[in-house]
């Protein structure tokens, strides 16, 4: 495939990318047309080249070979995830660094945390755009974005956490700085200024409420699905629970073990009770109803009996007055909605995603 990409650099139909040193030695050009539609689009403007006919045998060459590549391991996905963090409450804690040798430890710290981040992104399969301090944009595949905003957190809460101790902190600061993170996940053809909003948001909506307890230290994300559909969640992270909830949905669905549908049938649900305005009592029997009638993925087995217990206690969690005060319907929805997000999560190729982009 290298070979034949080569071939496309001095047509002017792709371009090559400088070295980073990093993973993407293996393949230094640009990826738009492992793309079928980008693809398609190359053919219609290699009438356009000097020599037509050069440019055309080049790009059927690149098609071939691709060919073989899609059947094999499935089209490439065309949704990716634009991440945005930054530091909350850094204001204060900078004001309370006490002379010049405080400030500049305090500078090392932020740009080692600015390293760090750059290796995090390379090593879940993404790319750093800017690490400058606590602030850090890059791009991710969705199947590493929730174990790669984690990783950031924990290693700038580290870095915080041993300059503190140099610091004079007795100028009334009683929370540390913690990070935010903003994630977009969105389909790769829109305008990149486009998600970069949608990303900005979703930090806006991962820093919480200002000035609280509360604020910051959470993961914001935001999927927009092509059709036109948004669906935004809020993931503080010291809710240990919800995160490991997540994952193992992400591993349920990678593994075939949940229907693509499971997810928006409980939505659907949940929307049909608050709709109809069935007694709560309703609520527990409509779950295992749906439940007993769902399928795993591709159809034809029930869901496994492991399953439905680790969807009832899940629920059940979700139910509690700290969660939606108690509220079964909005449990349910909750539920449902986790469970979208880890299907889109859980997704490596264009195949993982049809049947749920539809929806």
């Amino acid at each position: 495939m290298r070979e034949a990409y080569e071939k496309l650099v001095p047509l002017g139909l792709a371009s090559r990318c400088p070295s980073n040193g990093g993973q993407y030695d293996n393949f230094a050009y640009d990826a738009a047309l492992l793309y079928p539609e980008r693809l398609q689009i190359a053919h219609t403007e290699a009438e356009l080249c000097d020599e037509p006919a050069e440019c055309r045998s080049a790009l059927q060459q690149l098609e071939k070979i691709l060919q073989v590549i899609w059947r094999t391991f499935g089209r490439p996905l065309p949704y990716a995830a634009l991440l945005l963090a930054d530091g909350d409450r850094m204001g204060k804690f900078i004001a309370a660094a006490q002379d010049k040798s405080h400030h500049s430890e305090l500078t090392r710290a932020l740009a080692g945390f600015a390293d760090r981040a750059i290796l995090i992104l390379r090593e879940a399969g993404g790319q750093a755009i800017y690490a400058g301090g606590e602030d850090v944009m890059g791009l991710l595949p969705l199947s590493s974005t929730l174990h790669a905003s984690q990783r950031l957190a924990n290693e700038f809460r580290s870095f915080i956490s041993k300059i503190s101790q140099t610091i004079n902190q007795e100028s009334g600061i009683t929370h540390l700085p913690t990070l935010r993170v903003g994630v977009a996940i969105a389909h790769i053809q829109q305008p990149l200024g486009q998600i970069r909003a949608y990303a900005e948001s979703a930090e806006k909506f991962a820093k919480g409420a200002a000035g609280t307890d509360a604020q910051g230290d959470a993961l914001g994300l935001s999927l927009h699905i092509r059709a036109g559909h948004k669906l935004s969640w809020r993931l503080p992270f010291s809710q240990s629970e919800d995160f490991e909830s997540l994952e193992q949905w992400i591993n349920d669905f990678s593994a075939g073990n949940f229907s693509t549908r499971l997810g928006y049938d409980m939505r659907a649900l949940s929307d049909r009770i608050e709709l109809q305005q069935l007694p709560a009592g309703l609520v527990d029997s409509e779950f295992h109803r749906l439940l007993h009638k769902a399928q795993q993925s591709g159809g034809g087995t029930e869901l496994s009996q492991d399953g439905r217990q680790r969807l009832q206690k899940r629920l059940a969690q979700l139910t509690t007055p700290e969660k939606h005060n108690g509220q079964a319907t909005g449990a349910l929805r909750r539920l449902g909605e986790e469970l979208i997000l880890a299907r889109w999560l859980s997704a490596h190729q264009q195949g993982d995603l049809l049947a749920g982009e539809r929806q």
